[in-house]
């Protein structure tokens, strides 16, 4: 992670192709540098996935246990973010991450 701060995203769907409800990808630097013109709106980051981290189970306040979350930064030529899968919620899986160290991917 870079000294000047961390970002911590939301994963709402991760796709290696298609076409996305956002505009073209966003720069890491750019959200880094001014993050809020991107506050609370749908954006499309492309990059390099590094550091996939696993997480425990974790129980939403409704009692609800979440099972396959998992945590990994997302490095472009401009900087680097972290990036969160919630993971199901109310089902236990057992299932690796979707992504793996080096995949390059689009996420929105």
């Amino acid at each position: 992670m870079s000294a000047r701060g961390t970002f911590l995203a939301i994963l709402f769907a991760l796709t290696s192709s298609a076409a996305v409800l956002a505009d073209e990808p966003v720069t890491i630097g750019a959200i880094v540098a001014d993050p809020e013109p991107h506050h609370m709106h749908m954006v499309a980051l492309q990059g390099t996935v590094q550091q996939v981290r696993l997480l425990d189970p974790y129980r939403q306040p409704s009692g609800t246990v979440c099972y396959g979350a998992y945590l990994f930064t997302l490095q472009d030529d401009t900087g680097s973010l972290d990036v969160a899968v919630l993971g199901v919620c109310g089902l236990a899986v057992d299932s690796p991450p979707e992504v793996s160290d080096g995949d390059k991917v689009l996420v929105t």
